[in-house]
This record gives structure tokens, sequence and C-alpha cells, in this order.
């Protein structure tokens, strides 16, 4: 069986209370965005860099989110996900 390495970048509604018009993993914490927190642990364990990178994401962010990974010397695969109707989860 083939082992990957799975960013996960998708899912719930905005909590935040600030209009996002980039994704939450391009937003900086100490002047770099925090999924550069992420491929940093990844790259430091030979076991997970060694394996695909699949980052998992919706597809309204793919443009920006390649922007941003294609500065890096990384190779990964972005996924989109089909976001489904939060009416519906849930249901009793």
């Amino acid at each position: 069986m083939k082992e990957l390495t799975v960013i996960l970048y998708a899912g719930g509604n905005n909590r935040l209370s600030i209009d996002l018009s980039i994704p939450k993993c391009l937003l900086s914490i100490g002047n770099r965005p925090l999924i550069w927190y992420n491929l940093q642990i990844i790259q430091s364990h030979s076991s997970l860099s060694s394996s695909p990178l699949l980052i998992l994401t919706s597809g309204q962010y793919r443009q920006v989110l390649d922007d941003y990974l294609s500065t890096l010397n990384i190779t990964y695969e972005i996924i989109i996900y089909r976001q489904h109707d939060e009416s519906t989860t849930n249901r009793r």
C-alpha cells in the first residue's frame, strides 16, 4: 500500500469575524503562512517527506494556494473537495 502525506484545509464555515479573501492556511502567523509550518514539519520527518503530498481544499482557493506553493521547492497535488450542504449535517 502506498503511503501519502495529506494536509487537510477543507470544510467548516468561517468562524472568524473577518471576511477572508484568502484561505485560512495562508493567513500569516509570525510572518509566515500557516501552511508553511505544516510543510516544515513534514520536511523534518524523512518518512513523511518521501511520500507524495496531497493537499485537500475547496475549489475557490485553488489558484491562490497554487500560486504560493509554486514558490516553494516541493512536489504536491491539490485535491478539490466538493462542498456539501451544511444545513443537512447532523439531522436527526
